[in-house]
């Protein structure tokens, strides 16, 4: 009796250990035994083409992992029947080691035996970037220790097609998914999916369903862009082909909509993939289109007749009265471009003749203060796109003296951006009235076929339709009997003009090199697309007329087929 009587209460004061003392404990462990936490992240936001084709998607790929204490043998003997499986992948996925001193799979299988040798390793990543297929065939070795891990990369379509429009998906400091440059940083809350961590029972079926609906509500949106697959592609190839046939050390070419403000194209060359940004040069990153300022050149003349006749200090037909001879303002002495001079001429010929002095008399004419003004009617200097993460304001300078003045009102001393200058020329197609450029068509949920609508956005009258009617016909006489005539097309009429200008150097320009572009607009009543070329340094001819103008009409005649541009 004694003896049972303390088992009894053995038996008791054990009981009470467990169910008392360790009873907090014991729970945690049949916790974890039929629950789990799990890290549930949303696919980020895709990107499509105006047409609905994807131009920037997700895959799944897969990373290697291993597990040393799984292991039924030695690291050194998995990793050598690892290395035999992988055979070339190693090469693809790997930079060759320092030196070229190991091939690619030896300091791979070196590496990888270190990190597995290490003590405590229970869970080692070995390889990135598998395919489905190359999981299978790994799995199918059925290697105790040896198990993979799913993650989403950004995958694209059209392989480096728009990439300064795109940007990239790289990792913060803090390591997370973030998007830089383009679309992808301009609109990375809206791309970006959701990440919540939340408890399932691996019994509870209900539960795991419910979880997969929460995934799906974790998910970035979808975002469409106004650019036409096949506009883009156009200008690309064409682009392309005119940096090589004219020298030029980069290119851009932007296709918009006047009336809705929809930018069909832009293409920015040299270009890069976005798959492979951290082996591109960063200065490739940026869309030079917003982020770069240049100094426009004639082109901008356009512009400085616009104040002069919207003001009505101006009327086309008026005559310089100070044309017959090179400027001297201060101690500068300021000569047309090909220093030929002609005394009376009118405003309407000074544009086609691209003449310096009678842009001068222009501004001498209305003053600083009235030019000042229309520059920031025309949002000279202001942010374009919200959409593209580099674009910021470039404010005007705060005043003009005789010499600012003066070399501004042909294009010179006046720094702009290219989509800018397209914003400005667009308000002139479309008759005065300035809209907002869009890249963004629409924004969607995930998968959804229905998204909100970015709207058409009135910015407001620049000019009057008068002024802009006289500018269209001084541009159409600009583009027939200009410097660029040569080139012009013979069954269409174009609104048009050249612009050549030096390149800023400190303390002055560099003679030798020079930035050419044409902007222009078909049909000059109701365009159907208004279209911007810029050439930098060609060098086959330092000249607009004779390098970007003809590249403009190359893309141009294409443009009209693919547009359906109403005959002439």
């Amino acid at each position: 009796m004694i003896v049972l009587q303390l088992g009894l209460v053995l038996i008791v004061l054990r009981l009470f250990f467990w169910q008392v003392i360790k009873s907090d404990q014991l729970k945690a462990v049949a916790q974890n035994q039929y629950n789990q936490q799990q890290q549930l992240s949303g696919q980020r936001g895709r990107i499509f083409a105006a047409d609905g084709h994807l131009l920037v998607g997700n895959l799944v790929e897969y990373r290697l992992i291993g597990q040393p204490h799984l292991f039924s043998g030695r690291p050194d003997e998995v990793v050598d029947r690892l290395t035999e499986q992988l055979g070339s992948l190693l090469a693809e996925q790997l930079p060759a080691s320092a030196g070229g001193q190991l091939s690619t799979d030896q300091a791979w299988r070196d590496r990888a035996q270190r990190e597995l040798s290490r003590e405590g390793a229970r869970w080692v990543p070995l390889l990135d970037g598998l395919s489905s297929a190359d999981r299978d065939r790994l799995a199918a070795l059925n290697m105790s220790g040896i198990t993979f891990e799913s993650y989403s990369v950004r995958s694209y379509p059209e392989a480096s097609m728009a990439a300064q429009v795109l940007g990239f998906l790289g990792n913060n400091d803090q390591g997370r998914p973030t998007g830089y440059f383009g679309v992808e940083g301009a609109l990375d809350r809206e791309l970006s999916g959701e990440s919540q961590t939340v408890k399932r029972s691996i019994l509870n079926v209900a539960e795991l369903v419910t979880q997969s609906r929460l995934a799906d509500q974790l998910n970035g949106r979808d975002v469409t862009l106004t650019i036409r697959r096949d506009v883009q592609r156009l200008l690309e190839s064409k682009l392309a082909a005119g940096i090589d046939r004219y020298g030029a050390a980069a290119g851009e070419a932007i296709v918009l909509e006047p009336a809705t403000g929809r930018i069909l194209g832009m293409a920015t060359l040299p270009g890069y993939h976005p798959a492979e940004y951290q082996q591109t040069d960063p200065e490739l990153f940026g869309n030079t289109a917003v982020s770069d300022l240049y100094e426009p050149g004639s082109t901008f003349k356009v512009l400085t007749l616009a104040a002069g006749l919207d003001s009505q200090l101006l009327t086309p037909d008026t005559k310089c009265r100070r044309c017959d001879a090179p400027r001297v303002i201060d101690k500068y002495t300021i000569r047309t471009w090909n220093d030929v001079y002609h005394p009376g001429i009118t405003m309407t010929e000074a544009l086609a003749k691209s003449d310096n002095t009678a842009m001068i008399f222009a501004v001498e004419e209305m003053g600083a203060q009235t030019f000042a003004e229309y520059l920031r009617r025309f949002r000279i200097g202001q942010e374009v796109l919200a959409d593209i993460q580099e674009d910021s304001d470039t404010p005007l300078p705060k005043s003009f003296g005789p010499v600012e003045l003066a070399t501004a009102s042909f294009g010179q001393g006046i720094a702009t951006t290219s989509l800018q200058m397209v914003r400005a020329f667009a308000a002139i197609a479309n008759g005065g009235l300035m809209v907002q450029p869009k890249l963004v068509d629409s924004v969607s949920e995930y998968g959804s076929s229905r998204g909100r609508q970015t709207p058409v956005v009135e910015l407001g009258r620049v000019i009057s339709t008068q002024t802009a009617d006289q500018l269209t016909a001084m541009m159409v006489n600009a583009a027939q009997y200009g410097e660029a005539q040569w080139t012009a097309a013979d069954t269409y009429l174009v609104a048009g003009k050249t612009g050549t200008s030096q390149v800023a150097v400190e303390g002055g320009y560099d003679s030798d090199r020079t930035i050419t572009s044409f902007i222009g607009f078909t049909p000059p009543q109701q365009p159907a697309f208004l279209l911007f070329v810029k050439l930098n340094e060609p060098q086959s001819s330092p000249w607009a007329a004779e390098t970007a103008a003809p590249l403009w009409y190359r893309i141009a005649d294409d443009l009209r087929l693919l547009l359906d541009a109403p005959p002439e």
